[in-house]
């Protein structure tokens, strides 16, 4: 096999030696490029209707900030057949994002990481391995201080240089309506 490889722990999800991914930014984006660039890297499944994607946007981009000068870097990724560059822009200035959305226009990306619901973060580390997919936390429709933080506490984990208590867990967003 050539090229770039992604690999959800320890299979092979994709095969991405030439997936370029527009985004909301007005640049095409390299996906194997930005893993490659950096230690760690977020990918938040994005919908632009879902509520719970709304109401995490806060917590997404504080996390974003906060985690950006320790080598963690955050994108969006926008499967929705819905999805245009015009209204991913418009997302992303509206909501504040301090990331791109990055357009995966045939849901290649959700079909190879087995993502059904927005909300859905992938942690993938500079070779392209998976170690946490699952929800930002507990919180569906109303985010609150005592919610268990399972994104935060996998970042948190992986900078210290240790694999994640929690690998996995449920996404509580909506259900991705993917290109068929």
């Amino acid at each position: 096999m050539s090229g770039f490889a992604v690999w959800i722990m320890g299979l092979l999800a994709i095969d991405t030696p030439h997936l370029i991914l527009a985004g909301s930014d007005g640049q095409n984006h390299s996906l194997p490029q930005l893993i490659q660039s950096s230690p760690w890297t977020v990918l938040v499944f994005f919908s632009a209707d879902c509520p719970c994607q709304r109401n995490h946007d806060g917590r997404l981009t504080e996390m974003a900030q906060s985690f950006a000068g320790r080598g963690v870097q955050f994108f969006a990724v926008d499967s929705e057949v819905t999805s245009t560059p015009e209204k991913d822009a418009a997302e992303a200035a509206s909501r504040h994002y301090v990331y791109p959305i990055l357009r995966d226009t045939s849901g290649q990306l959700a079909r190879a990481f087995e993502v059904e619901f927005a909300t859905t973060t992938v942690v993938l580390d500079s070779k392209g391995a998976v170690h946490y997919q699952g929800g930002i936390d507990s919180n569906h429709h109303t985010v609150t201080a005592g919610a268990t933080r399972f994104l935060r506490d996998a970042l948190s984990a992986l900078l210290l240089g240790v694999e994640p208590t929690v690998r996995e867990s449920k996404p509580m967003g909506c259900y991705l309506r993917l290109k068929q």
